[in-house]
């Protein structure tokens, strides 16, 4: 029985502190979300390169969604028009939608960082429209990234 605590307490041991390792490479941006119009919708955004420098996320948390709204998440910078485009996507409700980027996708974003360029995020939400009435207006919130340190 000691035999399985102690094997148990080091495999324990061996993934926390590979996992605190990794994670003090990853490179983390975040942004805050709002619109100018008066909406209730509001968020925050993250962007996490992970330490190899091959994989990146990002993250999109939104508050006051109804649900099937539909929702797109452009990544830009100062002189690329589009980093990273999402594909257009319905909302169950309010919550968090993370996305993987693919290599390709990566590498743009590497060079926005590397020139220092400032990174901004556009999020589009098209509410459902009403029954019977005039099609929904869509929202546009808007943030500018900023390192985490």
């Amino acid at each position: 029985m000691r035999r399985f605590a102690l094997a148990g307490v080091l495999g324990l041991l061996i993934l926390t502190t590979g996992s605190t390792f990794a994670a003090t490479t990853n490179n983390i941006w975040r942004a805050t979300l709002a619109s100018t119009s008066t909406t209730s919708i509001h968020g925050g955004a993250t962007i996490v390169k992970v330490g190899n420098g091959r994989l990146a996320s990002v993250a999109v948390k939104l508050y006051g969604v109804k649900p099937d709204a539909t929702v797109q998440v452009t990544v830009t910078d100062s002189t690329t028009p589009n980093i990273w485009t999402s594909t257009k996507f319905k909302m169950a409700a309010t919550g968090v939608n993370r996305f993987w980027l693919k290599g390709s996708d990566v590498k743009p974003l590497d060079k926005a960082i590397d020139a220092k360029d400032t990174l901004t995020i556009t999020v589009t939400v098209t509410p459902k429209p009403t029954t019977g009435g005039a099609p929904a207006t869509a929202i546009t919130l808007t943030g500018t990234f900023a390192r985490v340190r």
